[in-house]
C-alpha cells in the first residue's frame, strides 16, 4: 500500500478484496505529511468512505478507471462521496490474477 501510494502520489488509498457474499477493505492508507500510514482491517465497501458506483463498476466490468478532474461532470458525478468531497483525481484499477478479480487498488488525491 506504501509504495502504490508513493508512485500515484496520493493522499488516500484502498486495497479492496473480494469477500464470500461482497467485496471488504482489507487495508487502507494515507499521507500524513511525508509519511504514509497503513491500517489492516476488514470492513463492507458499504461501510468505508469511497465511491461506492465507481468501485462497484469496476468490479462489474474489470476495467481501469481515472479521473484526472473529478469537478468536471463524468459518469460517477452523482456518487454522494464524489459529490461531498473535494477530490482532484481518483484512480481504481483492477487487480486481474489468472483472468479472475483478484482485488481492486484505490487511490486518490485532494
Amino acid at each position: 500500500m506504501t509504495i502504490a501510494l508513493e508512485n500515484a502520489g496520493a493522499d488516500r488509498g484502498l486495497l479492496i478484496l473480494p469477500a464470500e457474499h461482497d467485496h471488504l477493505n482489507s487495508s487502507g492508507g494515507h499521507a500524513v505529511g511525508d509519511n504514509i500510514e497503513v491500517a489492516l482491517r476488514q470492513e463492507s465497501i458499504r461501510g468505508i468512505a469511497c465511491p461506492e458506483t465507481l468501485i462497484r463498476y469496476v468490479i462489474r466490468t474489470q476495467e481501469s478507471v481515472i479521473l484526472d478532474d473529478v469537478s468536471r461532470p463524468n459518469p460517477f458525478s452523482d456518487d454522494d462521496y464524489l459529490r461531498g468531497r473535494q477530490s482532484q483525481s481518483i484512480f481504481c484499477l483492477p487487480l486481474i490474477k489468472q483472468g479472475r478479480l483478484a482485488g481492486l487498488l484505490y487511490s486518490k488525491t485532494n
